[in-house]
């Protein structure tokens, strides 16, 4: 039986260790840093560490999965909030799995899940996925009766006003997103004029309020 190949995306040694503890040799195992990743690199599934650094991992799965988007399968080993959850699965991660919950047995599992074309989520991720769910089952007349609408916002200044509302400064959401300060600030300078807020707490507020944003 040919074996299958996995390529892990870390700086760190120590996941690498993890996962060949967990798999023995059922599988080839290769690892690249971070800095040193090129595209086009097959696998027959990839796992990402979160911890990258400079916190390339969302744009290292992101642009893996536009080059493959049904070839390649993304497990994420993830430390990461709701909101991070949320845009790994929304940029093609079909695993996610906290290395706080680690043990071989699950880890196993999970690569097995992967392998044979199902997704696999830990109880957090699953969580979040569930309120997500919910909140589309919520009608429109229930969930929104201000005066204003996210429709109008971008996808961007959505996306913005979400970190915003987690209390995060601007240099904290350019992190998050690869913006510099300065484009963050005008983004949000945007947002307030289109919700016609006086400040970025009220704009937080506006969002919460009207279901636009999750904190949960």
């Amino acid at each position: 039986m040919e074996q299958k190949k996995i390529t892990i995306i870390s700086d760190s040694d120590s996941l690498f260790t993890l996962i060949e503890n967990a798999l023995g040799s059922d599988w080839i195992l290769e690892q690249i840093k971070t800095k040193n990743f090129v595209g086009n690199i097959r696998a027959d599934i990839f796992v990402i560490d979160s911890d990258c650094e400079g916190s390339q991992s969302l744009n290292l799965l992101k642009e893996m999965n536009q080059e493959n988007p049904t070839s390649q399968k993304y497990i994420v080993v993830t430390k990461s909030t709701d909101y991070d959850i949320k845009r790994f699965l929304k940029y093609g991660a079909t695993g996610l799995f906290p290395l706080k919950s680690y043990n071989s047995q699950s880890l196993s599992k999970l690569v097995e899940a992967i392998r044979n074309g199902y997704s696999y989520l830990d109880a957090e991720a699953t969580r979040v996925v569930i309120s997500e769910y919910q909140k589309l089952l919520i009608p429109k007349s229930m969930s929104n009766n201000s005066q204003f609408s996210c429709e109008l916002l971008t996808e961007r200044e959505i996306e913005i006003l979400e970190l915003l509302s987690f209390g995060l400064t601007n240099k904290e959401i350019g992190n998050s997103i690869y913006l510099s300060p300065y484009t963050v600030s005008n983004y949000i300078n945007i947002i307030l004029k289109k919700l016609n807020v006086p400040d970025r707490t009220s704009a937080a507020v506006t969002a919460i309020k009207n279901g636009w944003v999750s904190l949960s």
